[in-house]
């Protein structure tokens, strides 16, 4: 990719800790050498808001990694509506508090890619998503 390729795409990053979306967001941007924009959301309804704009305006929605325990509406409650409006988003969580059905759940009925915990491992994460995003999209 060289410096005047724009990006290719959006992957969202919610979470509702501000220091770990920033970093989660620092960590995607540098990691996947810019070839994708990557927003940032605090909550589920400001995700799906940020997701309604973007579509509106035509931009490609790749992928989503969400933290689960949010006030308001979890991550997994956001990744379910996300699924049911772009069902062919590729989903990821993040969390501290990872609970086996909760998880088995998710996939289940959204097809998540995968769920890493806190602190996440950088290189497994970024590989997963570089692998799904290629598989979903074929970018």
């Amino acid at each position: 990719m060289t410096p005047t390729t724009p990006p290719r795409g959006i992957i969202l990053v919610v979470d509702d800790e501000d220091v770990v979306c920033r970093a989660m967001s620092r960590s995607l941007k540098y990691g996947l050498g810019g070839a994708f924009e990557i927003e940032m959301a605090r909550s589920g309804p400001e995700a799906l808001e940020i997701l309604e704009i973007l579509d509106r305006e035509g931009e490609p929605l790749l992928a989503v990694v969400s933290d689960v325990v949010m006030p308001g509406m979890t991550g997994d409650e956001l990744l379910l509506t996300i699924h049911q409006r772009w069902p062919r988003m590729v989903k990821m969580l993040v969390t501290g508090q990872a609970d086996a059905s909760m998880v088995a759940r998710v996939q289940q009925q959204t097809n998540l890619a995968a769920c890493f915990g806190k602190p996440w491992d950088r290189s497994k994460l970024l590989d997963t998503l570089r692998t799904e995003i290629r598989t979903t999209w074929g970018i």
